[in-house]
């Protein structure tokens, strides 16, 4: 089967940090061994895109690392000798993209080749000579630099507040499996779609499905297991957000009381005094039922009066007696007005008891008495009281 670049980079797109998806990517590359020059070119203009990820293009480092070394030990030199050539001239402009972190780890990947003489050593030489002038050429992403990046990323690191870090950290791991988990479900989906129950080999084919599955499978429950924790951090982040904000409105609420209680417009309206901010006014204290002692005096005074005018049962008019004439007293004793009138050959006496000074209240009997027989009446009398 002929090498197809388009194929290359759909499975360069689709390596995830796992040594399964490093294996079957380096398996399938291996058969190619025959292309391996335009393996080489391919991985080059790959890894050298510069919108690429960089974990894109460190994933793309250890593919290279997995087949040189099992090519090697598989006798299969194409890859060795096509790869070493062109890593002469790229491994610096993979450097330079890279942040320090990983730019230690594509250090390391060097170092494990000249240790295990994965290349010919006039191209290791040549390798690491490049390499050592990028490194020096960008002293700001070096040994100094690193420092220097290394304690900016410190930095930011430990300016998130302690209570947020979690949730910072859960992020990340959310983010790193955010393009993993569609790429290994689309390559579980095509490996088996590509199953064929009358393959010779389909048992092993199978095989390789079931370990693509798990390994998909493994990286969906990390994922649920990460976005569960950041739920619960989340939760009780929100709690803790949600006393302090409490807390905030009862600071707010007592700093405008203050201002309210101390402003000189609200404060001592009585004669524009200002007394420790207490407002001295009686009528805010003491209640007002709407009157005055004044009126209540009077009131008083009225009701007095007005007992004293009601007529009192003890003082009403007593009627007295009838009695003879005979039995009236001398003129000489206290005032008495006595009025006799006569009806019909009957006589009626009425004595008013007025205290000290008796008054006497006339009557007359009948309305049809004639003025002749009143002054016969008093003449009478007189004669009476004579004798």
């Amino acid at each position: 089967m002929s090498f197809s670049p388009e194929e290359f980079v759909d499975k360069l797109q689709q390596l995830h940090d796992s040594q399964d998806s490093i294996s079957s990517s380096a398996k399938w590359l291996l058969s190619q061994y025959r292309d391996s020059d335009a393996v080489a070119e391919t991985w080059t203009r790959y890894v050298t895109q510069k919108k690429l990820p960089d974990r894109k293009r460190l994933l793309a480092v250890y593919l290279v690392n997995h087949v040189v070394q099992q090519g090697r030990s598989q006798g299969i030199e194409q890859f060795q000798n096509s790869f070493a050539n062109v890593l002469i001239d790229t491994l610096p402009v993979v450097y330079s993209h890279f942040p320090p972190e990983l730019q230690d780890k594509l250090k390391r990947v060097v170092n494990i080749w000249k240790q295990r003489k994965v290349f010919n050593p006039a191209s290791l030489q040549q390798i690491e000579m490049n390499l050592n002038k990028a490194i020096a050429a960008n002293p700001s992403s070096s040994t100094s630099g690193s420092k220097s990046n290394g304690s900016g990323i410190n930095k930011r690191a430990t300016s998130i507040p302690p209570n947020v870090q979690p949730i910072a950290s859960l992020y990340q791991k959310l983010n790193k499996n955010k393009h993993n988990i569609p790429a290994l479900k689309s390559r579980f989906d095509n490996a088996i779609n590509d199953l064929d129950i009358n393959s010779v080999v389909y048992e092993e084919n199978f095989h390789t499905v079931t370990k693509i599955a798990k390994v998909t499978q493994d990286t969906i429950k990390e994922s649920m297991g990460n976005r569960n924790e950041l739920i619960k951090c989340l939760q009780v982040l929100l709690h803790e957000e949600e006393k302090s904000l409490e807390q905030d409105r009862v600071l707010l609420n007592e700093i405008e009381f203050s201002l309210e209680s101390k402003d000189p417009t609200k404060v001592g309206n009585n004669g524009g005094n200002i007394s420790g901010g207490v407002n001295n006014n009686d009528d805010d204290v003491l209640p007002s039922y709407g009157g005055n002692d004044s009126d209540s005096d009077s009131d008083d005074k009225d009701s007095d009066d007005s007992d004293r005018d009601e007529p009192n049962n003890d003082d009403e008019v007593t009627v007295l007696p009838k009695r003879p004439l005979d039995s009236v007293e001398p003129a000489d004793e206290p005032v008495e007005k006595k009025l006799r009138s006569s009806n019909e050959g009957e006589e009626e006496e009425y004595i008013v008891d007025g205290g000290d000074d008796n008054e006497l209240e006339t009557h007359e009997a009948n309305n049809d008495t004639t003025e002749n027989s009143v002054t016969s009446n008093i003449q009478d009398l007189l004669s009476r009281l004579a004798n």
